[in-house]
């Protein structure tokens, strides 16, 4: 994997970086719009890229854009935005993530497992059955 830039001047270029680590303006202009032939996608993409041109990316489309360089170890566009929004980026890896929602599932099926029991002592309340639902 090449090495990342150390900073980008504007959103265009470091969006510009991503679409490039992803195989050029083509590749990542069809992938977002697949009705357009590659080479209209292509033109497309790189209008949106152009600060002198009225087109845009949509935001659920630089998301997609994000989400794929991520996919391939490109961050230099989440780090731009980061950096320019006053926050820190740090990718987490799929193996990280599951691992602590694993731990977050765990703790939210003992905290319940919990509450039930301390609802069991208390026995029903007034108005709800057995199961605590009203009836």
């Amino acid at each position: 994997m090449e090495q990342e830039p150390l900073f980008h001047e504007d959103i265009y270029g470091a969006l510009g970086h991503v679409c490039s680590s992803l195989g050029g303006l083509k590749v990542v202009g069809y992938m977002l719009w697949p009705a357009l032939s590659p080479d209209s996608a292509g033109r497309k993409l790189a209008n949106c890229l152009n600060p002198e041109r009225p087109e845009n990316l949509k935001p659920e489309e630089v998301m997609q854009v994000l989400r794929a360089g991520r996919e391939k170890g490109v961050h230099s566009g989440m780090t731009y935005l980061a950096d320019q929004c006053g926050y820190e980026a740090r990718a987490i890896e799929p193996e990280d993530e599951r691992a602590r929602l694993q731990r977050d599932y765990i703790a939210a099926t003992k905290a319940m497992a919990d509450i039930a029991k301390r609802m069991e002592r208390l026995g029903p309340a007034a108005g709800m059955g057995v199961t605590g639902v009203c009836s």
